[in-house]
Parts: structure tokens; C-alpha cells; sequence
């Protein structure tokens, strides 16, 4: 029988029930074997095991099948005789697949004894690929568990729960722990102990939480204090196992540490909080009851926030700022500065005592002196008011000029006085020659014409002299009594002569005008020249017709003086003499000249340029104030303030009638002691006074007149003298020689201002 047939016989032969339950076992492989280990029979379960087909693997040794290299041979045939010495042996090893993949296979290996004896073997084997797999992760997983559960620093145990009759939860024992338990707990020796053994004031609300996870088999993660182990926690707790054992497996961590610095930085916090809500409520306060305004805007100007003090300062209200931009509410002139400044903003830099004006509600303009600084993409501000302290600054810059001025009109007065006295001396002796000239060569004389058109000239010169002394301050004045009013009304018959045709006066008297004390000529000589002088400035500008010259009078209080110019007006009421025109008004950059003497924009032989020089001097002199402004349109005012007369003052400057006195006759007899410095004026006048009868001493200073009066003692009926002299000034000998004249009468000539030796 060959080996097919046997296997054939063998399966065959068991009849239908061995051979349903060979086909029919598919969960595991059953194959049979000739005595030699020769397959002579393949199940559908081995098939699907292994992935051979029986009539593959029929007649194919069964070591074919092994995986490990040498010796397969030999071993299966250990097995077979272990077989047929203990009836069976079981076995696990790898074999090999048909697509190469190895699998792992346990099962037995049965002899088959039939009549004729033994004839073969039948190997049954399970696939336990998967569990050896799953128990060698088990195994694996099992160590690693092990492994963690005595390495981690976390404490882990399992604990029992323990319910009373009512189903409260009043205890737990524990079952199992890990090295770090008792580190986490301070509990030694806790496995199958009681907690309230081990810790007998334990808090009942860790029975209740371990007792609810326990029953409703749900898990739990939270933090609790333990303060019987006075320790913070932070606790894993999981059900395990069955419900009845009501077992917890529970992992924690002892966070006492980080629990006390969290109270630590929770304290620290609140007191921080404290602190920033301390420091708010300041900054709040600060913010409301500052008398700067506050400002929080974007880099485009945006105003996001504005404190109380923009109403109280400005007076627009936070509705009416916010929203809208800074740059509405920005002076013209100052919107390219602070458009410069908010793009620096921007650009992180900060800015000190940045200045600009910002229009109130009521149309004005205020100065703004700010501090800011950037952040978060914002502009915080802080503005100061300094709109006193610009108006102080400019009043000083006013006055500091008008000081300049002061001082430097005061320097040409002096020096044109000084000049003007030296050229009166002059002009004296050439109009005391000229008249004896003039005597001597009467009307229809050859030399009459030429003599008189010179006298004509020192004429014109000695008034251009006497407007210098004006301008100086050393005219002698005759201060008088005057009401404005009436003085510029009498006084206005004769301006409307001087203006031309197409020039129209117009006169404004005020009210209630107080006295002053001026000299009355002068002061008509004063709004003369203005007037005339506003008619030249209209001349070739305004249209014929079109020309207005007015003249206004006003009672000033001394603010009012102030504002309108004179910043050193006094304390008591200002009379105000105005004269306007329709012209173009005084350039800027001549403001300061045109009271300048000799000073004039006229042509050519137009003008002397001493016109408002003179205004200067008599007003000056007569203790007032001139200014001169632009008017708006076009126009300039000229303003003439006078103080006002005190009652003492009026008491003194009594109204004197005056009385015109017959011309009386110059000539006479006597001697008379002339005393004068300037020589030629001394030889001129001695000679007048003898062709007049009088005998005549001269001397040319004080020292030569006093020898004089002392060789002439009692013989001089009287004195005439200079009074400012190069060493004896004229008062200082009369002084002393009076003794030498006895009741001998004395007149004093100057050049000078009676204010100069009065």
C-alpha cells in the first residue's frame, strides 16, 4: 500500500462520524501522519491556519513545517517516539505559513493504533499567536505598570471602602500602596489598615468622596486639604474592580507646597489688588480734580478719553470731545507743529513743555503747554494753561521794548538838546547882528532885500530849533488849565483850513472829560502835526473824497490806558486825545522810528522829519504818553494820553486872567553887569543894551563877573546872567555876590528849559 492509499483507508475507515468532526473542526489544525512523520491527511483548519492546501502539504514531511533551521527532523521524531511512549505529548513552537509568516502553535501529538497496530500519528494544534502575543504585552505592560507604580513620586494605593447600616461611608483600609505613599502621607505600614486607625481625626469628607466614587462607580479629580496630615492634596480617584467590593484605586500628589504658594500669590494679589485699586482711586481723583487738562487720544488724534478739566478750562463738555479730533479744536498756525509731534508720538518719543493754543467754546484761544507719552498704540497727555504766562512774557517783551525805545529816545533827546542849545546860541548872535544890520540899513536900502530874506532863514531855523528842544524836553512851558473838549473844538476851525478839500474832519468829544495841566500851544501843536500828518499819509492812496481824519477825546481809567498802550499809566484817570485816519496805516518794521527825529518817509524837501518828533517832546514833557497802531481795514490812530489834574494840582495852577500890558519904553540909564559865556552873544546883546543907554560891565564867566561885582560893589543897579556856565553857574553867583549888589535887581537868560535850572 503506498502512502496515499493508507492515509485513504485511515480516513475512510473511522467511518462518518470521525470524518464530520475532522472536516468540521475549523478553529484549529488536524492533520495525520504516517509513522514516519509523513502527512497523509490535512483538515480545512489546517488549511486556514497554516495556508496550505491538502493536496499541497499531502505526502510533504510534517518538519516542514518547523521554523528554527537544523535539526527539525531530529526533533519531530523525539516528539513521535515521547508519543508512543506516554500515549500523548503536548508541545508549543513556531511554524511556518505558506506566505512566510510564522505562527504560534500548541497542541498535542496522539498516536494511532488500529488492528494490524500502530500506523501513524495525529497532530492537533491550536493558533495562539494572538495570546502569546497579548499575554507577552500583558506581561510587558504588567512590568511597566510595576515599574511605574514604584517609580512615579506620586502616591497610588487601593483602597476598601467601609459603609455603616445606613450606607454611610465611615472608613477605608488599604489594600495596596506604592513606595511613595508613605512620603506623600507620612503613613507607615498602611497596607490593611484602617484610615481611622492610622489616622484617627481624619475629615469625613474624604469618606464621603471615596464613598461616592465607590457607589456610583464614577471618576473624580479634585484638590482637598487633609489637615489631620496637615497637607494639601491633589487627588485621582477611580473605581476598580467589582461593585460589591467597592474598591477605589486612588492616585495623589502632595501639593501643600504649591497650595501655600498659591495662598502666598493669592494674599500677594489681593494685596496688590488693594493697592492698584488704591492707586486707581488716586489716579481717578487725580484725573477728576486736576485743574490740567488730561487728554488719551490715537496717533491720528482721535480723542478716546478727556478728564473734567477741558469743561472747567475750555469749556467744552467729554460728549463734544470725544470722538472727534484734536486737530478741530488746534490754532491754524500751531496744526503743522502738532501734526509734527503726534507722528513722533507715534514713533515712540515723548515730548516736554510742547506749546500750542486751543480754541475754547466761546471762540477764544488758549496756550497749552503739554507733557505725553506713547503707549499702546495711545497718546497720554497732560496740558497745562500757560496763557497768563505767555501774556506776562509778551507784556514783558512790550515792555522791554518800549524800555529800549525809552532809553534810546532819551539818548537822541539828550544829544539834540545839547545841540539845539549850542545852535540857539548861534542863531542869537546872528539875529542880534542882523537886527543892527537891519537899523542901519532901513527899508529901500540896496542891502535891505538880502538882509532880510537871511533874517527869513534864522527865522525858519530858530523854529526848527525850537521843535528840537520840544522833541528834547527842554522847551519852556506854560501848563495851564485845559478841558479837551473845548480845546480840540475851538482848535478844529483852524485844522479844517490845513486839511485840503478832499480830506473830511470829523470830530468825537466824550463825556465827562477830566482837566489837565498843558502847555495850550503846544498841545494844539501836537494834534496840528498829527492831523497833518495823517493827511500826507493819505495822499496819492485814498481816493479824493474818500480821506477821513478823526479826533476823538475820552476819559480812561487806567486799565483802559494800559490795554490801549501806555503800560506805566498812572493810577488816577487818562485823558485821551486820538487822532485816526482811513490811510494805509504805519508799516510794522517803522513803528519804532517814526517819533525818531529827522525820521521821515516824505520825498525830498516834503518835510523836516521833525513833525512827530515834536508830537513826542510835548507830550512827553507834559508828563503823558504817545503811542501809534494799525487800525483793522486800514488806517492808523495816533493816541495822545494825559493824566488827569489832581485837586492839589488845580489848587496850584490857579485860572489866571490875562491882562495885556501897553508896550512900555526898553530905553533907560544904569549899570548893568552882563554875564554870559558864549562871546558872541555877549558882544552883540552889551551893544544893544548901550545903544538902549545902558553903561555895560561884561565878564564871560561866573569867577570874572564875581571880581566884578566885588571892584563894583554897590555901583551895579543890575545883574544879567547865564544860567548854565563852565565853572560859576549863574545861581551860584548870585549867591555869592549878592552881598556886592545889595537890592541890585537880576535877570536870568538861558537857552535851556526853565525845568533845567528851575
Amino acid at each position: 500500500m503506498t502512502r496515499s492509499n493508507a492515509g485513504s483507508k485511515i480516513i475512510s475507515e473511522p467511518g462518518s462520524q470521525v470524518q464530520a468532526i475532522f472536516n468540521a473542526a475549523s478553529d484549529c489544525a488536524m492533520l495525520i501522519t504516517d509513522c514516519n512523520g509523513v502527512i497523509t491527511a490535512w483538515s480545512k483548519g489546517a488549511e486556514r491556519v497554516f495556508g496550505w492546501t491538502a493536496q499541497q502539504m499531502c505526502g510533504q514531511p510534517f518538519d516542514r513545517l518547523f521554523s528554527g533551521g537544523h535539526r527539525n527532523a531530529e526533533r519531530l521524531s523525539e516528539q513521535m517516539q515521547r508519543a508512543l511512549t506516554e500515549g500523548s505529548t503536548s508541545h508549543e513552537r513556531w511554524y511556518l505559513c505558506a506566505d512566510g509568516a510564522r505562527v504560534r502553535g500548541a497542541g498535542t501529538l496522539t498516536p494511532l493504533l488500529g488492528v494490524e497496530g500502530h500506523f501513524g500519528f495525529l497532530k492537533i494544534l491550536r493558533d495562539c499567536t494572538a495570546a502569546d502575543e497579548a499575554a507577552l504585552r500583558l506581561a510587558e505592560s504588567d512590568k511597566r505598570y510595576r515599574t511605574l507604580f514604584e517609580a512615579i513620586d506620586a502616591g497610588f494605593c487601593i483602597i476598601e471602602m467601609k459603609f455603616d447600616v445606613q450606607g454611610r461611608p465611615i472608613d477605608y483600609r488599604f489594600l495596596e500602596i506604592n513606595p511613595a505613599f508613605e512620603h506623600q502621607t507620612g503613613l507607615a505600614d498602611a497596607v490593611g489598615k484602617w484610615m481611622t486607625d492610622l489616622a484617627p481625626a481624619h475629615e469625613q469628607h474624604w469618606f464621603d468622596i471615596y464613598g461616592e466614587v465607590a457607589l456610583s462607580r464614577r471618576p473624580v479629580r479634585f484638590e482637598n486639604n487633609a489637615e489631620a496630615l496637615q497637607r494639601w492634596y491633589e487627588v485621582q480617584a477611580i473605581p476598580i474592580g467589582e461593585p460589591f467590593e467597592h474598591r477605589v484605586a486612588v492616585l495623589f500628589n502632595d501639593v501643600s507646597a504649591r497650595r501655600s504658594a498659591e495662598l502666598a500669590l493669592q494674599a500677594l494679589t489681593e494685596s496688590l489688588r488693594k493697592e492698584v485699586a488704591a492707586r486707581t482711586k488716586d489716579r481717578n481723583q487725580l484725573w477728576e480734580l486736576s485743574s490740567d487738562v488730561m487728554i488719551r487720544c490715537r496717533f491720528d488724534g482721535v480723542i478716546i478719553a478727556v478728564n473734567p478739566a477741558w469743561q472747567q478750562l475750555l469749556g467744552w463738555s467729554e460728549a463734544q470731545l470725544l470722538g472727534a479730533s484734536i486737530i478741530d479744536f488746534v490754532h491754524p498756525d500751531d496744526i503743522p507743529n502738532t501734526l509734527e509731534t503726534m507722528q513722533r508720538s507715534s514713533q515712540g518719543q515723548s515730548f516736554l513743555h510742547f506749546e500750542n493754543r486751543y480754541r475754547c467754546r466761546n471762540g477764544s484761544y488758549r496756550w497749552i503747554s503739554w507733557s505725553s507719552r506713547s503707549a499702546d498704540a495711545v497718546i497720554n497727555a497732560v496740558g497745562r494753561d500757560i496763557t497768563a504766562l505767555k501774556e506776562q512774557a509778551l507784556a514783558l517783551e512790550q515792555a522791554e521794548a518800549q524800555l529800549r525805545q525809552s532809553q534810546k529816545m532819551e539818548a537822541v533827546g539828550q544829544l539834540t538838546g545839547g545841540l539845539a542849545h549850542d545852535f540857539n546860541n548861534l542863531l542869537t548872535a546872528i539875529q542880534l547882528q542882523l537886527s543892527g544890520l537891519l537899523e542901519r540899513h532901513p527899508v529901500g536900502d540896496p542891502s535891505y532885500e538880502g538882509l532880510n530874506e537871511i533874517r527869513q532863514t534864522a527865522i525858519r531855523a530858530a523854529d526848527l530849533v525850537r521843535k528840537l528842544l520840544a522833541f528834547s524836553r527842554k522847551s519852556t512851558v506854560r501848563r495851564e488849565r485845559l478841558d479837551l473838549g473845548e480845546l480840540v473844538g475851538e482848535f478844529a476851525i483852524l485844522l479844517r483850513r490845513l486839511l485840503r478839500e478832499d480830506v473830511r474832519l470829523e470830530t468825537d468829544y466824550g463825556r465827562d472829560l477830566p482837566v489837565v495841566l498843558a502847555d495850550k500851544s503846544q498841545l494844539e501843536t501836537a494834534v496840528m502835526n498829527l492831523a497833518v500828518n495823517a493827511r500826507d499819509a493819505m495822499r496819492g492812496v485814498v481816493e479824493p473824497g474818500a480821506g477821513v481824519v478823526t479826533i476823538s477825546t475820552r476819559r480812561l481809567t487806567a486799565d483802559e490806558a494800559r490795554g490801549l498802550g501806555w503800560a506805566d499809566a498812572p493810577t488816577s484817570e487818562v485823558a485821551l486825545i486820538e487822532v485816526s485816519d482811513t490811510g494805509p496805516g504805519v508799516p510794522p518794521e517803522l513803528l519804532d522810528k517814526i517819533f525818531e527825529p529827522f525820521f521821515t518817509t516824505k520825498a525830498v524837501n516834503e518835510g523836516t522829519g521833525m513833525g512827530l518828533a515834536t508830537v513826542y517832546g510835548i507830550v512827553q514833557q507834559a508828563g503823558g504818553h504817545i503811542s501809534v497802531s494799525n487800525l483793522e481795514g486800514a488806517g492808523a490812530a495816533f493816541r495822545i494820553f494825559l493824566p488827569a489834574a489832581t485837586a492839589e494840582e488845580l489848587v496850584e495852577a490857579p485860572v489866571v486872567e490875562k491882562v495885556v500890558k501897553a508896550p512900555r519904553d526898553l530905553s533907560g540909564a544904569g549899570r548893568i553887569l552882563f554875564v554870559e559865556d558864549e562871546a558872541a552873544v555877549r558882544g552883540i546883546a552889551a551893544r544893544l543894551l548901550r545903544q538902549r543907554g545902558y553903561e555895560v560891565i561884561e565878564a564871560a564867566d561866573g569867577e570874572e563877573a564875581l571880581i566884578l561885582a566885588e571892584e563894583w560893589a554897590g555901583q551895579i543897579d543890575m545883574l544879567i546872567s547865564d544860567v548854565i556856565m563852565p565853572g560859576l553857574d549863574g545861581p551860584s553867583l548870585l549867591r555869592k555876590a549878592r552881598p556886592f549888589l545889595g537890592d541890585a535887581p537880576v535877570m536870568f537868560i538861558s537857552g535851556y528849559a526853565e525845568s533845567d535850572f528851575s
